[in-house]
């Protein structure tokens, strides 16, 4: 009996021809599929072409690969990669990769390019990819572009809202979400034309399981300096989003551009004034018209979130109390006194839940970064399942890599009392994590406000420890 093996059906299904630049794998063999690259970056570029073994478990079979490489703009052809593929029994899906290149930058040149796909001579795929020469992306540096707004907003798959009626959101109601959306606007730096854009999003949950990925992209032709564009996911049924704490992270030239965090409560609640967003560990960079980057914010607007908040007085006073004395400590500084201007910046947060522990440990980071009393501002937040091992050895090293994290910022420990309250058994190792803490607050190297938190009835037993 004559097997079809070449025909689509036959022995394999095509899966996808994606493109990428690095040869690093990740979980499941999978690269960093990219569709834009910079000159600056790229020695090799290749295709990979997927498919689904049909024969699966049953017996192995034989076909030819053939990738072919053009330039686009030009229509010449780069390579043509051809392979005797052995498709085992054993393999469920099949992956060829075939790149060009040189070890060494600057062989491939500014342009539009693509790879396609052939099985046995049967054409299966298209994959486009562009090359720019604006520069390389960093954390510090990026000549394409800047982001100038990010928003949250829910609704379904279609009909969503235009921008005027949009209701965004800081937090949403995880029995009425169905699509988390971002609104992101962005100045474009760049004036050459025309200026593919590639961006990618990938939304993560509490412990940093991935929750969704979506990609973006747009070749800009016309003389826009800003362009305003949303991506979003969810189910039009709802129940894909629980109670939980999420971030958003927005990824630009293989380089994170934004993380944005939000949450889905019981309760949606609506965004009052700009959305925050991080870029590595630096809080809230805010670009203007000129694309000038403001490291920080000012106290007053640091303060004004945390003074718009009903009671927390004892919070509102310290934090006044902070900002007067520094001012007094500057005014001696300048008349030639030196001060220890060093402060006690750990603290407790005692509330039952969605009484704001978090949010207000947020609006600290800043305000201690807009005083200067840290660095950066972030806020690292954790809980005994990230600092506690489960055997001999584990756990300073856990706690230590947490400091490390928080350094500069506030690192918040959420149920802190559950370090204590499991008894002597001698297996458990929460007194230790306490112990690290300790040390660190007593003469560690500061930079750092650590943030106990938890439900008041058990805390007491926590702070009387």
């Amino acid at each position: 009996m004559k097997d079809d093996q070449n025909a689509i059906g036959g022995n394999y299904k095509f899966s996808h021809l994606k493109v990428f630049g690095s040869v690093e794998s990740f979980y499941k063999n999978l690269k960093t599929y990219r569709r834009v690259f910079d000159m600056s970056e790229c020695r090799y570029i290749y295709g990979e072409l997927s498919f689904y073994n049909k024969l699966f478990d049953e017996r192995d079979w034989t076909c030819k690969s053939r990738l072919v490489c053009t330039d686009v703009s030009t229509g010449i052809q780069i390579c043509d990669m051809k392979k005797d593929l052995e498709v085992k029994k054993d393999k469920n899906i099949v992956r060829v990769q075939e790149g060009w290149g040189t070890v060494n930058t600057g062989w491939w040149k500014k342009g539009k390019y693509k790879w396609d796909a052939y099985l046995d001579d049967q054409y299966l795929g298209t994959a486009y990819f562009y090359i720019n020469d604006e520069g390389p992306v960093t954390e510090k540096s990026n000549p394409y572009v800047a982001i100038k707004d990010i928003r949250l907003f829910e609704s379904a798959l279609e009909g969503i809202p235009i921008i005027k009626d949009r209701k965004y959101l800081q937090a949403f109601n995880k029995s009425t979400t169905r699509y988390v959306n971002a609104q992101i606007t962005i100045d474009i730096l760049s004036k050459k034309r025309p200026l593919p854009l590639n961006f990618k999003f990938n939304f993560y949950n509490d412990i940093g399981q991935h929750k969704a990925y979506m990609e973006y992209f747009k070749e800009i032709s016309d003389e826009k300096k800003t362009i305003t564009f949303d991506t979003g996911y969810g189910s039009n049924k709802g129940n894909y989003w629980f109670e939980d704490n999420y971030t958003l992270e927005v990824q630009f030239m293989n380089e994170l551009i934004a993380v944005v965090p939000f949450v889905v409560a019981q309760e949606e609640e609506e965004l009052e004034g700009k959305m925050s967003f991080n870029i590595g560990n630096k809080i809230e960079r805010v670009t203007t018209g000129s694309s000038e980057v403001i490291e920080k914010p000012t106290f007053e607007e640091a303060s004004k979130e945390l003074n718009a908040l009903i009671g927390l007085e004892t919070v509102k006073k310290q934090i006044d109390e902070f900002s007067t004395y520094l001012k007094f400590l500057k005014i001696r500084e300048e008349k030639g006194f030196k001060e220890d201007n060093t402060f006690n910046l750990h603290t407790a947060f005692l509330g039952n839940p969605g009484t704001g522990k978090t949010t207000v440990a947020k609006m600290l980071g800043k305000i201690y970064y807009s005083l200067d009393l840290l660095s950066k501002g972030h806020v690292h937040e954790v809980g005994r399942v990230d600092l506690v091992g489960e055997y001999i050895g584990q756990t300073a090293p856990k706690v230590k890599k947490a400091i490390d994290k928080a350094r500069g910022g506030i690192l918040f420990i959420d149920e802190a009392y559950a370090l204590s309250d499991r008894g002597n058994e001698g297996k458990d190792f929460g007194k230790e994590v306490i112990e690290v803490l300790l040390k660190e607050m007593s003469d560690g190297e500061g930079d750092i406000a650590i943030v106990f938190a938890g439900y008041p009835k058990e805390m007491q037993g926590f702070r009387g420890w």
